[in-house]
C-alpha cells in the first residue's frame, strides 16, 4: 500500500473504485474543412445532436425517477436549449464557412452567449452557463469523447481529476460519487464547498495521482487525515472497510443532536449558525437545526457565469433566500474574488500572490458600479427578510467608508426610484488582515457587527500559504499570537457592545472550538454538515474549565504547549 498525502478539503472515508476524469478546457474554433467535406460535417453535427438529446432524456428519466427533480431541472433546460434549433442553426452556418462541426459549434456557442449578453434580461442570463454546457456536450461528442458525466454512475467510484468544473459538480450522482481526489483544487472553489455540504469526502493537491492509478483501481480517501492509499491489498481493503464502519456509526449517532439546544454542561449557550455556498444550500442549515445564515457566499455569482450579474439577476437570488428565512437573519458577505476565482469579465492580471493583491473589496472599490450593482440588490432584498451586509478584507478605515458611501448612494437611488428596502439594515466587516485587527477599536465604530475569519487571520499573521504543502505544516490557529489576536478583537467587541462571531472551517475543529469558547467568542457559524459535530462536542465541555484553559493558553509561548495544555484535558 501506497499513502499520499494531499490538504483535506471534505471530512469522512470512503473505499472505491477510481473513476479519473479529463477535462478538455477548450476546443479550437479554427479547425477548417474543404467544400466537399461540409455535407458529411454536417451529417456528424446532426448525429450530434440527435444522440445528445436521447442522452439528456436518459438522464432526466434517471434523476427524476431516483428522486433528484431538482438536478434534473438544470438538463431539462439543456434539452430546451438544443432543441430550440438557435444554436442547430447558427452551426449549420458556420460549416457553410468550412469550419469543422466542432469549431461551427465553438463558434455558434460563442456566438449565443454574446447575443444574449447584448438583450440585457437578468432571466435570460441565468442561461449562459446551460448554454456553454450544451456546446461543451456536443463537441465532446463530434470529437469523440466521453463526456465526463458524474451524474449518472451504476457503481461506486471515487473522482480523480485534476480539477472538476462546478457545472458539472451540479448534477454529481452523490448516491455512488464516494469520494473525490483532486491534483489541483482549491479549499474556497465552489466545487469544494458543495462536496463539503453533500457529506462527500474530499482531498485536494494531491499531486502525481493521474500518474499513479488508472480508472478501476481500488482505492481508500480519508478526507479528515487527508490521505489516499492506494495499491491496497486485501489485508488493506479489510482495515479500510473497519474505518468505514466507524465513521458510519458516528455519522448516524449524532443525528440525535439536530434539535438539541447548544449549551455546555455549566449553562452556557453557544449560538452555532451555517455557512452557505448558492442558494441551491440555502435550506441545508434548517435539518441540523442551526440558527441562522452566518454567511451567504456571494462569489459564485462572479466565478459561474460569463458576464457579471445584474441588479435583478443578484436580487432574485438575494430575494428568494431572505424569503426562505425570515424567521432567521441572513448575513449577505459581498464579493470576495481575486485572481485565484477570477471573473473574465473584471481583467485581472495574474498575480504571484493573489491573497495579498487585488481582491475582495480592493477590487469593488476600485470598481465601485460592481459594488453599487451588488448593494442595490442587497437593499431591495432586504424589504423582504432580514438581511445583513458583510464587507470582506476591510484594511483600515478608508476602506469601510469607502464602502459605506457606497451604500449611502445605492440607498438614495433606491429611495429616488420609491423602491422599499431596510432603511436601518445591519454592517458587518471581517477580521481578517493583522492591521484590521489591530485597528479594531476605530473600525467598530462604522459597523453593527464583525466576524472574524481564523483561516484567513492565521494566513495572514503567520504568513504561510495553507496550499503550499512545504509550509502547510506551519499553519494553525492555536499558535498563541492567533489566540491573543482573536482575544484583543472579541473584547473591544464586547467593549463596543457590538456583535462578534467567527466563520469557516476551522471552527469545526473540537481543540480550536473550546478554546475560542474559552476566550469568549459564544457564536460561530460553519458548513452545516459540522454543526451537529461541534454541538455535541460542546453539548460536553464545561465553559468555566474552558475559560481556565484558554487563559493558560494565552500564557504559553508556542504551539506545542498548547497542545499539551489540551492534551492533559483529553481535548
Amino acid at each position: 500500500m501506497i499513502s499520499l498525502r494531499g490538504t483535506s478539503a471534505s471530512a469522512g472515508c470512503a473505499l472505491a473504485s477510481a473513476m479519473k476524469i479529463d477535462i478538455v478546457e477548450e476546443f479550437s474554433e479554427n479547425l477548417m474543412i474543404t467544400f466537399d467535406e461540409k455535407v458529411e460535417e454536417e451529417e456528424k453535427l446532426k448525429a450530434a445532436i440527435d444522440e445528445l438529446d436521447k442522452k439528456l432524456d436518459k438522464k432526466i428519466n434517471f434523476l427524476n425517477s431516483n428522486g433528484r427533480s431538482d438536478e434534473a431541472k438544470y438538463l431539462i433546460v439543456q434539452k430546451y436549449i438544443l432543441n430550440n434549433k438557435i444554436l442547430e442553426e447558427w452551426a449549420y452556418e458556420f460549416i457553410e464557412y468550412e469550419y469543422s462541426a466542432v469549431s461551427a459549434i465553438a463558434r455558434a456557442t460563442k456566438k449565443q452567449v454574446e447575443f444574449i449578453k447584448t438583450l440585457d434580461n437578468g432571466n435570460t442570463e441565468k442561461r449562459i452557463p446551460d448554454i456553454i454546457e450544451v456546446g461543451k456536450r456536443l463537441m465532446y461528442l463530434l470529437s469523440g469523447l466521453n463526456y465526463p458525466d458524474i451524474s449518472h454512475i451504476e457503481e461506486d467510484v471515487i473522482l480523480v481529476a485534476e480539477d472538476i468544473p462546478t457545472t458539472m459538480m451540479r448534477s454529481v450522482d452523490h448516491n455512488h460519487v464516494k469520494g473525490i481526489v483532486l491534483s489541483k483544487g482549491s479549499t474556497k472553489s465552489h466545487t469544494t464547498l458543495i462536496s463539503v455540504d453533500m457529506e462527500i469526502p474530499a482531498i485536494i493537491g494531491c499531486d502525481g495521482i493521474n500518474k499513479m492509478i488508472k480508472n478501476g483501481d481500488q482505492i481508500f480517501v480519508d478526507g479528515t487525515k487527508g490521505t489516499v492509499d492506494i495499491g491496497l491489498t486485501e489485508a488493506d481493503i479489510f482495515e479500510c472497510l473497519k474505518k468505514i464502519s466507524i465513521y458510519e456509526k458516528e455519522k448516524a449517532d449524532i443525528k440525535e443532536f439536530a434539535n438539541m439546544p447548544t449549551i455546555t454542561r455549566d449553562g452556557k449557550t453557544i449560538h452555532l449558525f451555517g455557512n452557505v455556498i448558492d442558494i441551491n444550500t440555502s435550506a441545508r442549515y434548517r435539518t441540523v437545526g442551526a440558527e441562522g445564515i452566518g454567511l451567504f457566499r456571494t462569489d459564485f455569482l462572479y466565478t459561474e457565469y460569463e458576464e457579471l450579474p445584474t441588479e435583478d439577476f443578484q436580487f432574485d437570488i438575494y430575494k428568494l433566500i431572505a424569503e426562505r428565512n425570515k424567521k432567521t437573519s441572513v448575513v449577505i458577505r459581498t464579493m470576495d474574488t481575486g485572481d485565484d476565482k477570477s471573473h473574465t469579465n473584471l481583467n485581472l492580471t495574474h498575480e504571484r500572490n493573489p491573497f495579498l493583491g487585488y481582491r475582495a473589496i480592493r477590487i469593488a472599490l476600485g470598481n465601485p458600479s460592481i459594488l453599487l450593482t451588488q448593494t442595490k440588490a442587497i437593499l431591495r432584498a432586504s424589504a423582504y427578510g432580514n438581511i445583513k451586509i458583510l464587507y470582506p478584507l476591510i484594511s483600515n478605515i478608508t476602506d469601510i467608508k469607502g464602502a459605506l458611501k457606497i451604500l449611502e448612494k445605492a440607498k438614495d437611488e433606491l429611495r429616488a426610484e420609491q423602491i422599499p428596502f431596510d432603511e436601518n439594515i445591519k454592517v458587518g466587516i471581517v477580521i481578517e488582515v493583522p492591521s484590521a485587527a489591530i485597528m479594531i477599536d476605530s473600525l467598530l465604530k462604522y459597523v453593527d457587527f464583525i466576524a472574524i475569519s481564523v483561516n484567513s487571520l492565521t494566513q495572514y499573521i503567520l504568513a504561510v500559504d495553507r496550499l503550499n504543502p512545504i509550509v502547510a505544516h506551519r499553519f494553525n490557529s492555536l499558535e498563541p499570537a492567533l489566540l491573543k489576536t482573536i482575544k484583543y478583537i472579541n473584547d473591544a467587541a464586547k467593549k463596543a457592545n457590538k456583535f462578534c462571531y467567527i466563520y469557516g472551517e476551522i471552527a469545526a475543529n473540537q481543540k480550536n472550538v473550546y478554546i475560542f469558547i474559552g476566550l469568549g467568542i459564544t457564536s460561530f457559524s460553519v458548513n452545516p454538515t459540522h454543526v451537529l459535530p461541534i454541538r455535541k462536542f460542546i453539548n460536553s465541555i464545561d465553559f468555566e474549565s474552558a475559560k481556565e484553559d484558554a487563559e493558560k493558553a494565552l500564557k504559553c509561548e508556542s504551539l506545542k504547549e498548547v497542545y499539551e495544555l489540551l492534551k492533559s484535558k483529553s481535548i
